[in-house]
């Protein structure tokens, strides 16, 4: 994974956690944003897919399994 791969999963991961109830500096945000990178890039590189043609339902079905 490159470094523009990793950075376009950091910039969804912010975007999709703007929308919670966490305050942008509080730690609960941040391990939620890191999290959800991860996943994003970790989905992406599976799937040979850029970041933003990862679906939601597949983060979330991913991150479910434990």
């Amino acid at each position: 994974m490159d470094q523009a791969h990793w950075q376009d999963a950091v910039e969804r991961a912010d975007r999709m956690v703007r929308y919670g109830r966490h305050t942008a500096a509080s730690w609960d945000e941040r391990v939620v944003r890191g999290v959800l990178a991860v996943a994003l890039a970790g989905l992406a590189a599976r799937e040979s897919c850029p970041v933003a043609e990862v679906g939601t339902g597949s983060v979330l079905w991913h991150l479910d399994q434990g």
